[in-house]
């Protein structure tokens, strides 16, 4: 099944309601019949963390327990991870800017392959709407539940110029989203992952066809 998504799969992820009318419950019902269609946590990381060869993957269960290591050694223990570095990693260790050896620092960040947009403000159903806005200007791959109270929406932006990609993080921003997150290392909420408090990152959205 994997792959072939039934008729009424599709038109659930083809028709998300307007804002109000909502978009949440659009979000998980959409999510649910991406579950249904053979589309499974693991498979979602594999193909957003998708480069040639066994790239290296920056990883953390808080912002002081973390490491860099490849795909394959993170295999099995992404799901427990609560924090990602959305683009791959060029080295293990590195230099921060406090001139300290780290294993997330930005000298070793690689080319973006993914801008998130987070806000805190505003309930779930009008973050979802602002993240749709959104949509209509950037591919839109993937939307987390933080396991508090915003949802990351990760855009695809790889071949995108520097101008290009910060005019539209300058609009999110103006619409109420974290200028953090323009950090390439800034860390993420792991798709699929788990919170320090034991909640799940739940996967609310994903739109494979948007990576290529």
């Amino acid at each position: 099944m994997t792959g072939i998504r039934p008729q009424w799969c599709a038109d659930i992820i083809s028709s998300p309601p307007r804002s109000g009318e909502g978009f949440h419950n659009w979000l998980f019902r959409a999510a649910r019949g991406l579950w249904k269609c053979g589309r499974h946590g693991s498979d979602i990381r594999e193909l957003l963390q998708n480069a040639p060869g066994d790239p290296l993957l920056c990883c953390g269960r808080s912002k002081s327990d973390f490491a860099t290591r490849s795909r394959e050694e993170w295999r099995g223990n992404l799901s427990a991870m609560q924090l990602i570095v959305p683009s791959t990693m060029t080295a293990r260790t590195g230099r921060t800017q406090e001139d300290k050896q780290s294993a997330h620092a930005l000298s070793i960040t690689g080319p973006r392959r993914f801008l998130v947009i987070e806000q805190d403000g505003g309930n779930v159903d009008e973050q979802s709407a602002i993240l749709l806005h959104l949509a209509e200007r950037a591919p839109l791959a993937l939307a987390v539940h933080s396991g508090s109270k915003s949802i990351h929406g990760w855009f695809y932006c790889v071949g995108q110029s520097g101008e290009r990609l910060r005019s539209f993080m300058h609009y999110a921003v103006a619409l109420g989203a974290d200028r953090a997150t323009w950090t390439p290392s800034q860390f993420v909420r792991m798709p699929g992952g788990t919170r320090d408090n034991g909640r799940a990152q739940t996967i609310y959205f994903f739109n494979p066809g948007v990576v290529k």
